[in-house]
């Protein structure tokens, strides 16, 4: 992008025997590294035509249609999607109820009067954290699906397919920050830094 801009701008000058800036500020690029501000960055996109008031979530120059009907041809949106569920279908209805909260609602949540869809979800944009299950939910259904106790996960030294398993475990809890990295390897009984890589691992 600031290759582009500064060619543009150089040419534009030549052009038209202009000096100076053509674009009022320069490119800026942020680092979004978090599924709640990925979030945010998605809202406040989308609401751009509500706020100037030329049209609504609906626009026709926006992506929100794509989110909407889960269509990937213009845009990646499986990606935002599955932050709310593995489910296509109940994520987008998920995607809408939180595009329909305002942003004070959700930093506010106590005093909001939230969809019986959206209370599964808690979104704290101020704290940058995002919540759709909590541990006891986590772990029932790995325990069904592998037919195995997490306890039998802990500790330092364990057979690899129970490593395995392990990391399993740790990428689903971090994936819906159900637990800290640091409360995971307390838990575990392994380092921190063990935790950090099956985290960086999944990016």
């Amino acid at each position: 992008m600031q290759l582009i801009q500064q060619t543009y701008t150089a040419w534009y000058n030549r052009k038209y025997k202009h000096t100076g800036h053509v674009f009022e500020q320069r490119f800026k690029s942020i680092l979004c590294d978090k599924d709640a501000y990925l979030l945010s960055l998605v809202k406040y996109i989308h609401q751009n035509p509500v706020r100037a008031k030329i049209g609504g979530l609906d626009y026709k120059y926006s992506s929100h249609r794509d989110y909407v009907e889960g269509n990937n041809d213009l845009c990646e949106v499986d990606f935002v999607l599955s932050i709310f569920s593995d489910k296509k279908k109940k994520a987008i209805k998920l995607y809408q109820a939180f595009m329909e909260v305002d942003d004070d609602v959700i930093s506010n949540k106590k005093e909001a009067d939230l969809s019986p869809e959206f209370e599964e979800i808690e979104v704290e944009i101020n704290n940058s954290s995002f919540i759709k299950k909590d541990i006891a939910e986590i772990r029932l259904h790995f325990e069904k699906k592998h037919s195995i106790e997490i306890e039998q996960l802990k500790g330092k030294y364990l057979k690899h397919h129970l490593i395995g398993l392990r990391k399993e475990y740790i990428k689903e809890v971090l994936k819906y920050k159900a637990m800290k990295q640091r409360e995971l390897s307390q838990y575990f009984r392994i380092t921190e830094s063990q935790v950090s890589r099956i985290y960086n691992s999944t990016k």
